[in-house]
């Protein structure tokens, strides 16, 4: 009987011990992605992804996340040609709040002054927009300490 309790105290110490592990989080200022838009639509603010664009159109390099970092943003051509890179301190997120005052609400039985306060949440990152392009395919390359994190690729098509 006692090697029993002691088989089943032991157990429940080991996932007691297990349990209260965590494994650690990366900030979310060292995560995020990047990807091009042709700014010709955009859903919840951002713009849409694009692969493939047409001569002519400006190509946007949307990255998201990364708040507070220094990060490179790098233009390669397919063939291995670096055409050029820039360095960027990505915004924080924020969140803002304005006191809009006394105001009147309308329910369904009747009108009643309340105070009405709004909240605004901007996400940590930025819009990079880069010159246009002649036809071929490029890679953006984002980099962070030294090493490329993200990438994203597309295409500019003649007319």
């Amino acid at each position: 009987m006692k090697q029993k309790c002691f088989v089943l105290f032991s157990i429940l110490i080991i996932c007691f011990l297990t349990a209260c592990q965590s494994t650690p989080k990366t900030s979310s200022s060292d995560s995020g992605r990047v990807y091009i838009s042709a700014d010709t639509g955009r859903r919840d603010g951002l713009p849409f992804p694009v692969t493939e664009l047409n001569s002519g159109q400006v190509p946007l390099a949307v990255v998201l996340g990364f708040g507070g970092r220094s990060i490179g943003i790098e233009l390669w051509k397919q063939n291995g040609l670096l055409l050029g890179r820039s360095n960027f301190v990505v915004p924080d997120e924020r969140t803002t709040r304005e006191d809009k005052g006394i105001v009147y609400s309308q329910g369904f039985e009747n009108m009643r002054p309340v105070r009405r306060i709004e909240t605004q949440h901007i996400p940590a990152g930025m819009f990079i927009r880069l010159k246009p392009l002649p036809p071929g395919a490029y890679e953006v390359r984002l980099v962070l300490d030294e090493n490329v994190r993200q990438t994203a690729a597309f295409r500019v098509i003649g007319p």
